[in-house]
């Protein structure tokens, strides 16, 4: 159940912002509550660039354009510090972290008519997670209503071009498993199809998927049955892609 917050109060869920320009360097800005205060910040860029940043303004396109949610220093189960977690994308100029080569490990990226996903395996290790450490669900709400991470944001060019802020999206990291959901804000059903319920289910029964170990693909794909649902959704129109020339290397991969 939510806990009582103090008067005045938004919920991560509800607050609203445009990419670049409309973005405060703190999102979440309750302070003196009992998770504390927000790990990072959200004005990212080439300033906060790299293997120190705290950006937790998350940022999801496509195959090769991709921001998922991983600690910043090792040492901690995700369900620790689910509340600190900060963004690692596939490519610079985030002003995030970088993933690191040999990180992922085969991804699939899927275009459906309510949302895009990607999904696959990674060595988690390479992202401060603990060896053999389960995870947990990253997703804008919580039991306080802050997110995990608090004041984390996402944002997507994925559905009409344009910048637009995803209002519903979960990602659950763990097993040497990822998979990240972003659900199209102009849909009906995004609540539903990005649920935030069922965080012991994980990636089968949130987000299935055909993601395969060392096969980088972009489909396009049906709907998902609402979460839970172990029922893999059809695939189609997949491309395929050598890791090397999407993940540092030339090749764009479009939507």
């Amino acid at each position: 159940s939510a806990l009582a917050q103090p008067a005045g109060f938004v919920p991560l869920a509800q607050k609203r912002f445009t990419y670049p320009g409309g973005i405060p360097y703190k999102v979440d800005t309750d302070v003196g509550l009992i998770r504390g205060d927000q790990k990072g910040y959200n004005i990212c860029n080439s300033t906060t660039e790299g293997p120190a940043s705290l950006c937790q303004t998350a940022l999801f396109n496509s195959l090769d354009d991709f921001c998922f949610w991983a600690p910043a220093e090792p040492g901690h189960t995700v369900g620790e510090i689910e509340g600190e977690m900060i963004a690692w994308c596939t490519k610079a100029g985030h002003g995030a972290r970088v993933i690191p080569p040999g990180t992922l490990q085969g991804v699939q990226f899927m275009k459906t008519p309510d949302y895009v996903q990607v999904s696959g395996f990674m060595d988690q290790t390479k992202i401060n997670m603990i060896k053999g450490d389960a995870g947990g669900e990253m997703d804008p709400h919580g039991a306080d209503r802050r997110g995990n991470p608090m004041g984390g944001i996402m944002f997507t060019q994925s559905f009409n071009g344009s910048w637009v802020q995803i209002e519903q999206w979960h990602n659950f990291m763990g097993n040497d498993h990822f998979c990240l959901k972003a659900c199209d804000p102009a849909g009906r059903d995004d609540a539903r199809f990005c649920e935030h319920i069922f965080d012991t289910i994980g990636c089968g029964g949130n987000a299935p998927s055909n993601a395969q170990r060392d096969v980088y693909e972009s489909c396009a794909g049906e709907n998902q049955d609402f979460p839970p649902s172990p029922r893999i959704p059809t695939s189609s129109s997949c491309s395929q892609f050598k890791s090397a020339d999407i993940y540092g290397g030339c090749t764009t991969v479009p939507v």
